[in-house]
């Protein structure tokens, strides 16, 4: 009999929030078909920073590009899914890529550095702005940060020097 195939999604609503889900996840190192995607949102609402991508490399199977911004006050918390989108007393709302406080930068570097080449998908969510409108400035923000990576290394460019 096969294994069977699974995976876990990093997200604000997802089980990663929970501080036991990196132990589970390195259980599933031991199944090769077992792994999950990565969305920008779980990098701030679920406080995952970026080096998850290199924990994970080998795991990382799907990358969903899309943002949230935190808005903790003292008033509101994470947990607030009960309330409707857009209401301000929510502690986290998703956002058009580039509106939010995801590092961007940090996470394109980090996915060239770990060799991931993999399917990326923008996914577009926001209360406070029309889709098409959005969803395009979303692309062309996240654009800017898919360069090639160097053909030759940082101290290359300097080999012909006799200093």
């Amino acid at each position: 009999m096969g294994q069977s195939q699974g995976g876990l999604r990093a997200g604000p609503t997802s089980a990663r929030q929970r501080p036991w889900t990196g132990q589970a996840i390195d259980a599933c190192r031991t199944f090769s078909s077992r792994g999950g995607g990565k969305d920008g949102t779980s990098a701030k609402v679920c406080s995952i920073e970026v080096g998850f991508l290199c924990d994970f490399r080998d795991r990382i199977y799907r990358v969903d590009r899309k943002e949230a911004r935190k808005r903790l006050d003292g008033r509101n918390g994470r947990l607030g899914s009960h309330l409707p989108w857009g209401d301000p007393r929510r502690g986290w709302e998703f956002v058009s890529a580039g509106h939010g406080n995801v590092p961007w930068e940090d996470v394109f570097r980090m996915l060239r550095s770990i060799g991931y080449d993999g399917p990326n998908s923008v996914e577009w969510e926001d209360a406070g702005m029309d889709r098409l409108m959005g969803a395009p400035q979303a692309l062309a923000h996240l654009k800017r940060f898919d360069v090639d990576p160097p053909s030759a290394s940082f101290d290359a460019a300097f080999g012909g020097c006799d200093n």
